[in-house]
């Protein structure tokens, strides 16, 4: 992605190596590094002097500060043209959301419930007739899940072994699909 010499570039559209470096907050080798994996463009200057885009940095910058998490920063990335995150399963623009290119508002106003729009989110596709789901666990299933879980164990350690055990208790072998399912362990059927 280097620039051969002697081409035109309008001024101010390329910055040395030290600006460049103090833009994006990182040392001169890791702008070397992106030139490298070309996520940077670059031209030699005088001598042996290097200049990077002003719009590659700029954009580098905008995905670095989205990754941290900050809405505000995310929103800016956006003015760059380019997506914080790209998702097939959700789209927002002007005509509001979309959920796989399905926009929000047409499914309401097909008076879709929650299930079909749940299968359209999880399947890809909106399911050509009611989708079925397991009944929900009976409160004895539910307390024999919960003394799975350890009391010292941390939320994010108890759900993990609660899904586990949900799934094993409550299989299902397709989004969308009737198919048998295998038996639950007896420890966990109610």
């Amino acid at each position: 992605m280097n620039q051969p010499d002697g081409i035109d570039d309008p001024p101010g559209e390329w910055l040395d190596a030290p600006t460049a470096a103090a833009f994006l907050g990182v040392r001169r080798e890791t702008l070397y590094a992106y030139v490298a994996r070309g996520r940077l463009r670059s031209r030699v200057t005088a001598g042996r002097a290097r200049a990077y885009a002003k719009d590659d940095l700029a954009r580098l910058a905008a995905k670095t500060r989205a990754r941290a998490g900050h809405a505000a920063v995310a929103a800016g990335a956006l003015a760059f043209g380019e997506p914080v995150l790209d998702s097939a399963i959700t789209h927002l623009d002007a005509g509001g959301p979309a959920y796989r290119g399905h926009p929000a508002i047409a499914l309401a106003a097909r008076g879709l419930p929650f299930e079909p729009v749940a299968e359209l989110l999880v399947a890809g596709a909106l399911p050509t007739r009611p989708p079925r789901w397991p009944p929900s666990p009976s409160p004895k299933a539910m307390a024999a899940i919960a003394r799975l879980v350890p009391p010292q164990a941390r939320p994010l350690d108890a759900a993990a072994i609660a899904l586990a055990a949900l799934g094993a208790r409550f299989p299902r072998a397709g989004v969308g699909g009737n198919e048998r399912a295998p038996r639950a362990p007896r420890a966990l059927t109610s």
